[in-house]
C-alpha cells in the first residue's frame, strides 16, 4: 500500500517534469521585417521561376512586363516556381537582385521606387511606359563596365 508521502512525491515529480517541459518548449519566433511573406495566386498566363509576378485587374497572376496588356497591374512578388495558366504560383516578397534595364538606375535612386521593365528587370519611372511599381531600390551591383547591371529591390512591400 502506498503511503501519502509516496503519492505526494510522485505528484511533485510529475509537476516538476511538466514545469521543465513548459520552460524548454520552443518559443514562438517573432516575425522579422526580413522574413519573406508570400501570396498564393492563380496564374492567368505563363509565370517564370524567379521572375516578377504582376496581379492584373482580373485578380490573376502574370509574368510582369511593361506592356499595355498589364496596364494597372500590381507586383505581388517573385515567383518561387514556373507556372502555366490555371496553376497556382507562390509570390514571395523580400529583397531580390534583379537586372537593371540599361544604366537608367543610379545610386541617387537608392530608396526610390523602381518600375517593371520585364519579368526580371527594373527601370526608372521615366523609362517605363506603364509605371508598374516593382519595389524600392535598396542597393546596386556594378558590372565589369562600371554601370549598374543589377539592382537590389525590396519587392512587394
Amino acid at each position: 500500500m502506498h503511503s501519502r508521502f509516496h503519492i505526494f512525491a510522485l505528484f511533485l515529480l510529475v509537476l516538476t517534469f511538466a514545469f521543465i517541459a513548459a520552460v524548454h518548449a520552443a518559443p514562438e519566433r517573432p516575425a522579422r521585417e526580413s522574413d519573406a511573406a508570400q501570396s498564393v495566386l492563380v496564374a492567368g498566363g505563363d509565370v517564370f521561376s524567379g521572375g516578377l509576378v504582376a496581379v492584373w485587374t482580373n485578380g490573376l497572376a502574370y509574368a510582369a512586363a511593361d506592356t499595355n496588356a498589364l496596364a494597372g497591374a500590381t507586383v505581388a512578388g517573385i515567383a518561387d516556381r514556373s507556372a502555366k495558366a490555371g496553376d497556382t504560383v507562390l509570390a514571395r516578397r523580400g529583397r531580390f537582385l534583379l537586372d537593371a534595364d540599361g544604366a537608367a538606375l543610379k545610386p541617387a535612386d537608392f530608396g526610390k521606387t523602381c518600375y517593371v521593365a520585364g519579368p526580371s528587370s527594373v527601370t526608372t519611372q521615366v523609362a517605363a511606359q506603364q509605371d508598374i511599381a516593382a519595389g524600392r531600390v535598396s542597393g546596386f551591383e556594378p558590372g565589369s563596365d562600371g554601370t549598374n547591371n543589377a539592382v537590389w529591390v525590396n519587392v512587394g512591400w
